[in-house]
């Protein structure tokens, strides 16, 4: 027990056969309030949240919000065995995605016809709402500055997914009986399967689709259509984006998605607003090309499944047009360098590198932290 890595089995904190662990991780006393510190916080967000009566209707109405249920456990999971800076940038990413998550349900149970709109409580906020396909960038969005683009799928099946890997089962078991293969990628899958369950909430004034990052994910979309009874546009861009002989084409595809949006908000593109959350999303991905160069080093520092989901929630989720994230990552780097500099090591030995990818749905997010852990992949 102490400051150093792997200064204790860390197996020992789950009873046989158990998911949850019998006691907090005991990291030295400076990390240990640090840790503390950053569960008071999430606590007090999501307590914050949940006391809200229009989450509380959402935890009886919405299968999947029990997910979230087991939030606490998931971001100790994810950080077993972490120390000093690592712990640092990890309560940062995990915690920033906590409460930018909840204003995002918060958003989407408001305006719900189920539950905050069901009396037209909140009109004209959903006046303002766009739902935006999970795997659909919010580029989209940075040029309307005024309107709230949401994804349903996110908090519903995505995020849940992460949080509890058993969580969306049963969706995809919904859509198997619907005949739908069960070879499909499981994210559409589940996502078919909650929307044939009619478990997602209702809102918005029109729909984004589009068919990234598979055509299974179109497939879905045009189910979720007959569920959301809205009007909807999709984006099918092609899949080698990168040919000079399909960019006029993925160009019309944008075009013509701003002027749906356009049609059904009433809202204007605004180039200016675009152009400066564009400043914002380069130099948010300037910081993340400093990240990945630190990272081929001796020395990396910011590794784990955090850097996977901030970036998700970062790049394509928010994409520039919420300038906090981008002080989030300077201070993030900030930490990262000075661990650089001290050589500070992110697991005890690293053995070995590896990039672990999975849809969510299918692979246990810890695995990371496993790996680092018990072998030294980092």
């Amino acid at each position: 027990m102490g400051a150093k890595l792997n200064s204790e089995k860390l197996g020992k904190f789950y009873k046989a056969g158990k998911k949850t662990s019998t006691r907090r991780e005991w990291r030295g006393f400076k990390d240990t309030m640090y840790d503390f510190g950053c569960w008071l916080k999430n606590l007090l967000v999501m307590g914050k949240f949940i006391m809200k009566p229009t989450t509380i209707k959402a935890l009886f109405t919405y299968r999947w919000f029990g997910n979230y249920m087991a939030a606490f456990d998931y971001i100790d999971r994810h950080l077993e065995g972490v120390r000093g800076p690592q712990l640092r940038i990890g309560h940062k990413q995990y915690d920033s995605i906590v409460g930018h998550l909840t204003q995002t349900m918060d958003t989407l149970f408001k305006c719900d016809k189920r539950i905050g709109n069901k009396h037209g409580k909140y009109d004209e906020l959903n006046k303002k709402v766009v739902i935006m396909d999970e795997n659909g960038m919010m580029v989209v969005a940075m040029g309307f500055p005024n309107l709230k683009f949401v994804s349903k799928e996110v908090p519903a099946i995505y995020t849940g997914s992460t949080i509890a890997q058993d969580g969306v089962l049963h969706y995809i078991e919904v859509s198997e009986e619907f005949q739908i293969p069960s070879d499909v990628c499981p994210m559409p899958c589940a996502e078919l399967g909650c929307a044939i369950d009619e478990d997602f909430p209702i809102c918005g004034v029109c729909a984004i689709h589009c068919n990234t990052t598979c055509d299974g994910s179109l497939m879905g979309n045009q189910i979720e259509d007959r569920h959301d009874d809205l009007p909807s546009f999709t984006m099918a861009a092609p899949m080698r984006h990168q040919q000079a002989s399909v960019l006029p084409y993925s160009r019309d595809q944008v075009v013509a998605a701003i002027k749906f949006i356009e049609e059904h908000t009433g809202e204007k593109w605004d180039w200016d607003a675009f152009a400066k959350n564009c400043k914002t999303y380069n130099a948010q991905n300037a910081l993340f090309d400093t990240w990945l160069e630190m990272n081929k080093t001796p020395y990396p520092q910011i590794c784990g499944n955090n850097i996977m989901l901030y970036r998700d929630a970062e790049y394509m989720v928010i994409s520039g047009r919420d300038a906090s994230f981008l002080k989030l990552d300077q201070e993030i780097t900030d930490l990262a360098k000075k661990g650089y500099e001290n050589k500070v090591l992110a697991a005890k030995e690293i053995r070995h590198r590896a990039i672990v990818w999975g849809v969510h749905a299918q692979y246990y997010t810890a695995f990371n932290q496993w790996l680092a852990n018990c072998w030294g992949i980092v």
